[in-house]
């Protein structure tokens, strides 16, 4: 799989997980137009260090040397998603595993707003 592939498979995962809206939300996310995402992710731009900075700052369980080079996997702390009332029925042991995945999920969701308020507070201040 090349660079270009995962960065649309981290595209998708963002999506699909609901940590952006749409392409054209994630562009605003990082900061970035809609026409630039839609170029990086057609190939017509090349994948820069500083568009994986932002995306690494405000989803920072993503995988930067995944994208790169395909080296370990997408995300740095895979959060299990399908948890239902089923597994969560069948015991102590599975309330435990679900309700620890939920903690793990809140803690990466906790640090990505505090990196994004750390970007906001500086971007206020240039504006100042």
């Amino acid at each position: 799989m090349k660079e270009l592939e995962r960065l649309k498979e981290v595209v998708a995962y963002l999506i699909e997980s609901r940590q952006a809206r749409t392409k054209k939300d994630l562009a605003h996310i990082l900061g970035y137009k809609e026409v630039y995402m839609s170029q990086l992710i057609n190939g017509k731009t090349k994948i820069t260090q500083k568009f994986l900075s932002r995306l690494t700052a405000y989803f920072s369980n993503i995988n930067v040397q995944w994208i790169t080079n395909g080296t370990g996997e997408m995300l740095h702390n895979p959060v299990q998603t399908n948890i239902n009332a089923h597994t969560i029925g069948q015991g102590n042991d599975s309330f435990v595993l679900a309700t620890n995945s939920i903690l793990s999920a809140l803690e990466a969701i906790v640090q990505n707003l505090k990196t994004q308020n750390e970007i906001n507070e500086k971007i206020l201040e240039r504006l100042k």
